[in-house]
């Protein structure tokens, strides 16, 4: 069974879950949902000081794909559609650049109706990607070649869902906060991936 670590991510702290949400991705191997503040205090931009805005990473992870264990499937969402608390209610792309090049992410909105053990209406952006064969793409299309590619060479099947949120406040300092936290950090989220695939 792989074994996710939580990644150590220099400047910023783990902290509590600041959102009552969690994803349905159907039948992992294994996942890991964490939650960090930027130490200093900078996220998106802000002086040294201010109030810094948490960032959630999710991560499920594959192994011996097959059935309904699938990374790329229809029935891993972000919210049912049934789901009392949860909606989705909005979608788009967004790009980045991480290190030097030119990522494209899903980027959702999400919201919280209070309610039950919601304690408050919530609002979250959340950033979607597949780890395929040690890349990272949006595409559904190009994580099942990229993933037929790594079979076909002996390498396995493991793959990941890895995704990205923070609290949406409608303007774009949330944006900011994510593709900063991205830059930042995805080489060593995705360097913990490695490990994992390679049983470390």
């Amino acid at each position: 069974m792989p074994r996710l670590t939580e990644p150590t991510l220099a400047g910023w702290t783990p902290v509590e879950r600041f959102v009552n949400w969690k994803p349905i991705y159907q039948a992992p191997k294994a996942e890991l949902q964490r939650s960090y503040l930027d130490s200093a205090g900078a996220s998106a931009g802000a002086g040294a000081g201010a109030a810094s805005q948490p960032v959630g990473i999710y991560v499920a992870y594959y192994r011996h794909q097959g059935g309904d264990s699938k990374l790329v499937n229809s029935q891993n969402l972000l919210a049912r559609g049934n789901d009392p608390v949860w909606s989705q209610v909005g979608g788009s792309t967004q790009a980045i650049k991480v290190d030097g090049q030119t990522l494209t992410v899903r980027s959702a909105r999400l919201r919280a109706q209070k309610g039950g053990e919601q304690a408050v209406d919530q609002r979250l952006l959340v950033w979607q990607m597949y780890w395929v064969d040690g890349q990272l793409t949006s595409s559904d299309m190009v994580a099942k070649l990229r993933g037929a590619k790594q079979r076909l060479f002996g390498g396995g099947d493991d793959a990941a869902a890895l995704l990205l949120y923070t609290e949406d406040d409608g303007t774009p300092a949330s944006t900011a906060v994510l593709e900063a936290f991205a830059r930042k950090h995805l080489g060593a989220i995705t360097a913990q991936l490695a490990k994992a695939r390679r049983g470390e």
